[in-house]
């Protein structure tokens, strides 16, 4: 029997070397981490409403990260909040917060 070898990349992305003859049953799930919203309340309902009609891609999801205003981040499993008016400076805060949280030693030795 050949061995089969399954490849994890960093990004998350599986390949097969030598794929086996049956398939794996997987289940994904995606969990979100924080979400980055406006603080005025008009732009937040409007946000929230073209987010729930077309998606977090495409054309329209792309014109609403660029609008000039005051963003909020909170983290939901915390509850941590942070705004700027800078909205890149909120994605590099969520991205230190999620990697530091991630690689925190499970206890001391």
């Amino acid at each position: 029997m050949k061995p089969h070898r399954l490849i994890i990349r960093n990004d998350g992305r599986m390949e097969w070397l030598n794929p086996p003859p049956f398939q794996l049953p997987a289940k994904t799930t995606r969990k979100r981490y924080s979400e980055i919203t406006p603080t005025n309340p008009f732009l937040f309902f409007a946000f929230r409403l073209l987010r729930l009609t077309f998606g977090e891609v495409g054309a329209v999801s792309q014109w609403t990260r660029g609008w000039r205003c005051e963003w909020r981040m909170t983290v939901l499993r915390t509850g941590f909040t942070m705004t700027s008016w800078n909205r890149e400076e909120l994605i590099e805060l969520e991205h230190e917060l999620f990697f530091s949280e991630r690689h925190k030693p499970l206890g001391e030795l």
